[in-house]
């Protein structure tokens, strides 16, 4: 857990010297902060209880995506979360219900939505979970707060009085009036710090995420939280051309307008849409030096760190577990390239292990020496070539990273023998 110091002043006036010794005060640390976790997937797969299972260590309690009401070409869409209750039941920790209300939407449902959540809320009393709470995840926009407070006031007043109701919150907020009166509604407040720039500017820029951070403690008038990011996207371009040819899939998720061109974000979920795709990653060092300044902060009313999101073996678009609970628990953060060659039938394998915490660049060539080879070649965008017996293995861009406790395979030899050289 990360510990939220106390910083002392260097200008105290010193105290008269006296001939009575007094006893030396404790100085007082403020409290751990929190640690929670989003559970984003709408379906729960057989790969969520061992995640659960080895996220117990580092994260006393969950977020779990329950109801969705999206925007779609069709019009608005209902979609319940299909939850492993019996799961959410073993694993014991405290869930807060994630009701995502999508921000294209000009009027929020009220008795449609409430009449939704209860026989939610009655499944997860009934399977015997420990409720948090509920949080609204609404990105309206600014000049609507004032609409959005009021709403919350009559959803409040239509749920049992016994369950909390939060929100999340975006940082364009922070510059309304309405801000604070919005945030004394509500039993706390999550400020996601992530994706909240257009896709051009990345998915966390910790220079504003710092003053943020501190208008968001000034202003809340309710216990706060931090949102961060553990994944990454990517932002897919499409020129008029393309997008008259585009899939499905495109034409119905609903472009966002840059100029003449169209783009989406790709996360967690794969889109089957044509275009350029640009990487846009979030590097785990610097949340984590954002995290070290946050130690240093004495923001009273700020309570915890929300992680966006559980990283699950198939999710391709996360941090690996490991990087995630490095960063959260303040471990140093490393690759550690392990290269291997693993015989085969027809010959050899190259196999790449990273047994860091950190995800690992390819940068540099690999070489390799054989004897007697009748063919090879390369693997996850690697480029091989070859001078007399010498093999040389170079990255391209399109290479990706090696996650955290994992490997690839990056050619196969078909040769009697190879042996690695070292790095020249």
């Amino acid at each position: 857990m990360l510990l939220l110091l106390q910083s002392q002043s260097g200008c105290e006036q010193q105290q008269p010297a006296t001939a009575s010794l007094q006893t030396a005060q404790p100085q007082l640390a403020a409290p751990p902060l929190q640690q929670e976790l989003y559970i984003w997937q709408r379906v729960w797969t057989a790969e969520h209880p061992q995640a659960l299972a080895q996220s117990r260590r580092h994260f006393s309690a969950l977020r779990i995506l329950a109801l969705q009401y999206m925007a779609t070409a069709q019009g608005p869409l209902w979609h319940q979360a299909d939850v492993n209750m019996a799961l959410l039941k073993q694993d014991g920790r405290p869930v807060t219900l994630v009701l995502r209300l999508d921000g294209q939407i000009p009027k929020l449902p009220q008795q449609q939505l409430t009449g939704k959540l209860q026989p939610i809320l009655a499944l997860y009393q009934q399977a015997g979970i420990q409720l948090a709470g509920i949080e609204i995840d609404y990105d309206c926009a600014r000049s609507q707060l004032a609409a959005y407070r009021l709403w919350l006031t009559q959803f409040r007043a239509a749920l049992p009085q016994h369950i909390p109701v939060s929100i999340t919150a975006l940082p364009d907020w922070l510059q309304s009036a309405e801000f604070g009166p919005l945030s004394a509604q509500v039993s706390q407040l999550t400020m996601q710090l992530h994706a909240v720039l257009s896709p051009e500017q990345g998915l966390f820029a910790p220079e504003l995420a710092k003053k943020w951070a501190i208008a968001a403690a000034a202003q809340s008038q309710s216990p706060l939280y931090f949102a961060l990011p553990a994944y990454h996207s990517a932002l897919i371009t499409q020129t008029p051309e393309t997008t008259a040819q585009g899939s499905q899939a495109a034409q119905q998720s609903g472009a966002k307008q840059a100029g003449v061109e169209q783009y989406w974000v790709e996360s967690e979920v794969p889109l089957d849409i044509k275009g350029e795709r640009k990487e846009l990653r979030v590097d785990p060092s610097l949340v984590q030096q954002w995290l070290f300044w946050l130690q240093q902060q004495q923001f009273a009313n700020l309570k915890g760190i929300v992680w966006f999101r559980l990283p699950l073996p198939s999710d391709q678009r996360s941090w690996a577990y490991a990087t995630l609970a490095a960063v959260a628990s303040a471990q140093p953060l490393k690759a550690d390239l392990q290269l291997r060659l693993q015989k085969t039938p027809a010959g050899f394998e190259l196999m790449a292990e990273n047994h860091g915490n950190l995800a690992l660049e390819f940068t540099d060539p690999i070489r390799l020496k054989a004897n007697n080879c009748v063919g090879a070649d390369a693997l996850a965008g690697f480029k091989l070539s070859q001078q007399q017996q010498t093999y040389q293995l170079a990255p391209t861009t399109a290479v990706q990273p090696l996650a955290a406790n994992s490997s690839r395979t990056l050619a196969w030899f078909n040769c009697q023998t190879l042996q690695l050289l070292p790095e020249t």
